[in-house]
């Protein structure tokens, strides 16, 4: 399912039906698998949302699954509730986990200023800011595993893009569903940036006009919105 339009879902992680990239997977973390929150969480501000006669969730032309929202009726708040503590699992067990080597491979990559540069399998991690000032290039195979730890903000410049680049393995290029960003503060995509993979954050998301992700985005603050495409992982 995909999401379109302008918005913004706050006080934590809205759900929008059981694919939109606003919300998260069913499905509980299930080591090497990148770890995943089970539902989402709470307010959404859209344009126009229609509310379903069981008052259990809503509708809106900028989502083609349906809206559920904090305030709807039982048992919409005690599922979206359990939201929180899910993404606080899953970020836990993505942040946590040892990076691949204590070398500059891995750790500190040029610094946080990574444009230009072709990942591989492994868990990377940052201690600052990590800055995508031009594309990058995440390299292997559909069963590699792709966790960025960064302990500060990410902030793309616009127009640039995360390409899936097969290895010479045979086994296609990597998955949205098997890439993670954990991040300690902001994700801010500039206009027509796109991403690969699920994006949790400790603040806020904001993606700047025209923007795109192929995967989710969780966010402890809101996610904001401005004529974006975000599309669920097919393996969703």
């Amino acid at each position: 399912p995909t999401v379109h339009g302008r918005g913004q879902a706050q006080l934590g992680l809205l759900r929008c039906g059981w694919g939109c990239a606003w919300c998260a997977t069913c499905c509980s973390p299930c080591p090497p698998r990148p770890p995943r929150p089970r539902r989402a969480l709470q307010y959404v501000t859209l344009p126009v949302l229609t509310m379903d006669a069981s008052g259990e969730f809503a509708t809106t032309t900028q989502c083609d699954s349906p809206v559920f929202v904090g305030t709807y009726a039982p048992p919409t708040p005690a599922m979206l509730t359990d939201a929180l503590s899910d993404m606080d699992s899953a970020y836990a067990d993505a942040s946590g986990r040892s990076i691949s080597d204590p070398t500059s491979a891995f750790y500190e990559v040029l610094g946080g200023n990574i444009g230009g540069h072709t990942f591989t399998a492994g868990v990377y991690r940052w201690s600052s800011a990590v800055a995508i000032n031009s594309d990058i290039y995440i390299r292997g195979g559909g069963g590699d595993l792709f966790i960025f730890q960064v302990a500060a903000a990410v902030v793309t410049s616009g127009g640039i893009r995360v390409h899936l680049v097969a290895d010479n393995t045979g086994r296609g290029p990597p998955l949205a569903d098997n890439i993670v960003w954990t991040v300690g503060a902001h994700f801010v995509f500039g206009a027509s940036a796109h991403i690969e993979g699920t994006i949790m954050v400790k603040a806020y998301i904001t993606f700047g006009l025209s923007t795109s992700l192929n995967g989710r985005a969780l966010a402890a603050q809101y996610v904001t919105v401005d004529t974006t495409t975000l599309v669920a992982p097919p393996t969703f």
